[in-house]
Formats: C-alpha cells, sequence, structure tokens
C-alpha cells in the first residue's frame, strides 16, 4: 500500500505540472477576473452576451480558464519520463476558478492507472486507481514550498501544453467539483515531514516513516 501512495503522489507531481501552476499563476486569474467583470457589466447594462462556442486548441489549463466559459473537454498529453513517453488521455470541466480532470495513464511499468484531479476551495485533491485500491492525497494551493521545491522532478512538466477540444457545458453540475466523500486523502505537507523524499523508491519490506 505504501509503495501505491508513492505513486499517487508521483502521479500527482504529473498533474500539478501542467495544471496547478498554469491555473493559479497570478496572470492567469487576473484574466479570469477581468473576464467576469466584463460579462457582469454587459448583463447589467442590457448587451447582448456572446452565446458560448466550442473550442479547441492546445494550451495549458489556465489558458482554458481565460476563456471565461463552462466547458467540458476532452484532453491528450504527452508527457516524457525519463526514456518513456506516456500517453495521457483525458476530460476536464471547468466551471469559474474550479477544475476537475480526469485520466487514464498507460505505463510501461505501473499498467493503467485512472486518476483523477479537482482544484476547489483553495485546495488541490489528486486520487489514483491502482490495482483496484483508491489512494489520495491533497495540498493546498498556495503551499508553493511544497508544489516548487518537494516535487522539483515536475518542473520539466510547467509549462507542458494539453491538447483541448472543448463544449460548452450548459447545465453546470457543482457536485462534479466535489472530492469523493469516501477517500482518505493524505496531506502532502504531511507525508514530506514524516520523512518522505519525492523520487525515494521504497522496497517493499522497508519500513517507511508513516
Amino acid at each position: 500500500m505504501r509503495k501505491n501512495i508513492i505513486i499517487v503522489i508521483v502521479v500527482a507531481a504529473v498533474l500539478i505540472g501542467f495544471g496547478y501552476f498554469a491555473v493559479f499563476s497570478t496572470p492567469a486569474t487576473d484574466n479570469l477576473e477581468n473576464i467576469n467583470e466584463a460579462q457582469d457589466e454587459l448583463s447589467k447594462t442590457g448587451e447582448a452576451v456572446e452565446a458560448p462556442q466550442p473550442v479547441a486548441g492546445a494550451g495549458t489549463f489556465a489558458s482554458l480558464l481565460n476563456i471565461g466559459q463552462n466547458l467540458e473537454c476532452t484532453v491528450k498529453v504527452k508527457i516524457d519520463q525519463e526514456s518513456e513517453v506516456t500517453q495521457v488521455d483525458g476530460t476536464a470541466f471547468v466551471s469559474q476558478d474550479r477544475i476537475r480532470s480526469d485520466y487514464v495513464i498507460n505505463s510501461s511499468e505501473m499498467g493503467q492507472i485512472v486518476s483523477s484531479m479537482i482544484v476547489n476551495g483553495g485546495v488541490l485533491y489528486v486520487w489514483s486507481d491502482i490495482d483496484g485500491q483508491t489512494f489520495g492525497t491533497k495540498m493546498n494551493v498556495s503551499d508553493t514550498d511544497v508544489s516548487v521545491e518537494q516535487f522539483d522532478k515536475s518542473h520539466e512538466s510547467l509549462d507542458q501544453e494539453v491538447d483541448y477540444d472543448c463544449q460548452p457545458w450548459l447545465n453546470v453540475d457543482n457536485t462534479v467539483f466535489e472530492p469523493p466523500q469516501d477517500i482518505l486523502f493524505r496531506d502532502v505537507n504531511e507525508i514530506f515531514e514524516a520523512g518522505m523524499e519525492y523520487g525515494t523508491i521504497y522496497e517493499e519490506d522497508m519500513e517507511l516513516p508513516f
């Protein structure tokens, strides 16, 4: 089980690389606020607001937030991990400053991993289904000490672009952005404070400090 927790943290680092940093960078959030203010102003003046349109292209999640629409998307990304290129396919839901994404990650070493990410209320949740068991981690989005220093191996993914194909999400389901109640989310800070270093592979019979 401990080995699987480590795998989830590695997956979290990858997802954070092309999700968290882009979404919560200052320019992205500022642009989103400007878009929302402009839309509110148009509504007050009675001017016609352009109907939501499908969008497709390549960019970070910040690109999707900057569109200023509620979107449901299919996403694809190729992640270089040493000598292996991993193809990640998934879906994403975007509404206001909230994001939900679900991925199927195929790895020659770990097989198929189903992983999900939610950013809501200032907290990032990541959980993965590995060998029929579900493991989760969480962290505050303002906790840059962990995201930058501990996840140092994800740096090459910080500017990772995803290919996206999105449709307007006309009937927003807010429950999509609620983390599952039946999953125990381990705080990333607590894991690292317990003595585990990111990228360390422990043998099955080794005693870990948590």
